[in-house]
């Protein structure tokens, strides 16, 4: 078999313009097409990554956020626990002043009506007192008893002071005479020891009345100025210490 060189150059020929028309046509486009894909893939991967990255920025900041949530929430509940027990804490003290309140009023109550009692079972124990001092004082009134306190009396008046003795002479400067009274007439001395005392007292007469309510004893009055020293007075005495707490 002979080579056909001229059918041999035309093959090449047509196989050239094959390798053109394909690579014009067909390689160029599919290349293309082939990049824009690739181009497309890449787009797609970096906006994925960056989606990803972003997605991770989301669930950092989220984590975070859970975190500071976390820890609000602890301290929230920290001042939360703090707030009540400062309420507890002002509610018992209230509770607790309310009682010493009502234990200090029952207390004074209870001290108030120990003390009307004492004061009841005082006032029953001087008025006995009374009763029997007045009795026993009663029977022992007379002209001696009274003659023995007129004399204790004057006995006091000698030792006063020179200066409560001056105040008492000017005191009755403008008298005319000093009243004597007793539950019982003098006797003459017992008289005269009275005259002579009030007369270096005072620097007066005296004048005599008889009172029956000092039951025994003498009362000396000279002007604003008056001394008693009698049953009746030592039974007063024994019945003003009732009134005091």
């Amino acid at each position: 078999m002979e080579l056909d060189w001229t059918t041999f150059l035309l093959e090449i020929i047509n196989f050239l313009v094959l390798v053109w028309i394909l690579t014009h046509f067909l390689f160029r486009p599919v290349l293309g097409i082939i990049a824009q894909r690739r181009q497309s893939i890449e787009d797609t991967i970096a906006q994925t990554k960056a989606a990803q990255a972003e997605a991770d920025a989301l669930k950092s900041r989220y984590e975070s956020r859970l975190e500071d949530w976390e820890k609000e929430k602890s301290v929230a509940r920290e001042a939360q626990a703090r707030e009540l027990e400062a309420q507890r804490k002002a509610a018992l003290a209230a509770q607790q002043a309310a009682l010493d309140d009502e234990r200090r009023k029952s207390e004074s109550l209870a001290a108030h009506a120990v003390r009307k009692q004492k004061e009841a079972d005082l006032a029953d124990a001087i008025a006995q007192g009374v009763r029997f001092t007045g009795a026993l004082l009663g029977r022992l009134k007379g002209p001696e008893v009274e003659s023995a306190i007129i004399r204790m009396v004057l006995s006091d008046l000698e030792t006063l002071p020179p200066s409560r003795r001056d105040a008492l002479h000017d005191a009755a400067r403008e008298l005319d005479a000093v009243t004597i009274l007793t539950a019982f007439a003098p006797g003459n001395d017992l008289k005269t020891s009275i005259d002579h005392a009030v007369a270096d007292l005072f620097g007066k007469p005296t004048t005599y009345r008889i009172d029956d309510h000092l039951v025994a004893g003498i009362r000396i009055e000279s002007g604003a100025w008056q001394v008693e020293a009698s049953l009746a007075s030592e039974l007063e005495y024994f019945k003003s210490p009732g009134t005091s707490e």
